[in-house]
Parts: structure tokens; sequence; C-alpha cells
């Protein structure tokens, strides 16, 4: 199979060498080569030392080694345009690659509340004295002595014995998504005009 020459016009169209299209064969068509990083041997002819590789091999596309030609390795990869600004920027230059990126993003979060326990065990306070112990009134005692006569009593510091449960929040962020980021998206063979 063949792409071109194409004519319009009476005027010859044809893809210059370097150009890339998407390409639903598997093997090579004429005049072009898959991007897949697999070596092709050539036999030297007057394009020599690169034979029908030349064209893209002095433009810098893949290498040669012996008699044998290696175009790059496009497989799952997107075609991007180069440089770019603001919060669009491609490859710097032709033929080099992106490393892939994530772009910065927030995860909201969901609190549905929790309530810390509280244990409070009870407590007395202490008053000492000697002599009789008689109602004081609602809520404490005091004595007297033995010859009837009111103590100077006093009531014992204590603490209250209260104590917070410690609770956890309850919230989580939960992971999501498979191992890349990508657009909905087809299958195509890259193919490299030569």
């Amino acid at each position: 199979m063949s792409f071109g020459p194409f004519s319009y016009n009476n005027i010859s169209i044809v893809s210059p060498a370097g150009s890339i299209i998407g390409y639903l064969g598997t093997t090579d068509p004429a005049g072009w080569v898959i991007m897949n990083g697999i070596s092709r041997s050539f036999t030297s002819s007057i394009e020599s030392p690169q034979g029908i590789y030349t064209n893209v091999y002095n433009m810098g596309i893949g290498t040669v080694s012996g008699t044998n030609y290696t175009p790059p390795n496009y497989l799952g990869a997107f075609l991007r345009g180069i440089d770019g600004s603001g919060n669009y920027v491609g490859p710097t230059s032709v033929n080099t690659t992106q490393n892939d990126s994530f772009a910065s993003h927030s995860h909201g979060v969901t609190d549905p509340g929790h309530s810390h326990g509280v244990t409070d065990p009870g407590h007395n306070h202490l008053m000492p004295g000697g002599g009789t112990n008689f109602s004081g009134g609602v809520g404490h005692t005091t004595t007297t002595d033995n010859n009837g006569g009111a103590n100077n009593n006093y009531v014992n510091s204590n603490v209250t014995g209260i104590s917070i449960n410690s609770n956890t929040t309850g919230i989580s962020v939960n992971s999501t998504g498979g191992t890349e980021t990508r657009p909905y998206n087809y299958g195509v063979n890259w193919i490299l005009k030569l």
C-alpha cells in the first residue's frame, strides 16, 4: 500500500519526509515506516549508506547500526506541539519526549463529626474532726466537740475524677483510579514518511 503521490489542480502533493500520520495497518506501507522502535535492515544503494531511510536519518530521526535502521518508538505515545506557554507547555523541541505528569488538584474531605465520651466515677469530700456528727444542712456535715461546741472543720480538696475518652475523627481519604491518566482514544500505529 502506498500513500501518494496525490495531486490537486494538477499539482503534485507529497507528504514531506518526517511527516507522521495515524495508520490502521500493521506492516510498513511503501515509503513509510511504523514508529515502533524495531530495527529494519536495508540494502545500500545510490542512497547509501542508509538506503531508503536516508532522508529521515539525515533529519536525526532514528538510528543506524551497520545495515539496520531503527525508527523512534512511539508505541503508546500521544503527539503534542512543542513549547507552548501558560498551562500548556509541550516538549522543548521536535523528536523529544516529555514525561507524564498529573496536574495539581485537591480532594474534598467530609467529616461526619464525632463525640468524646466522658466518664465521671464520682468523688467525696472528707470532713475531719472529733465529737458527735450532726447534720449541718443539706449536702454537708459538721461536728461538735465533747463539750457541745462546734469545731472549726474544713472540707478537703479533691479532684473530679472526670476523664475525656480519646476518639478518632472518622475521616479517611480514599485513593481511586488506574495506572495512568488518559482521554478516550482509539489505537493506531504512527507511521513516518521516508
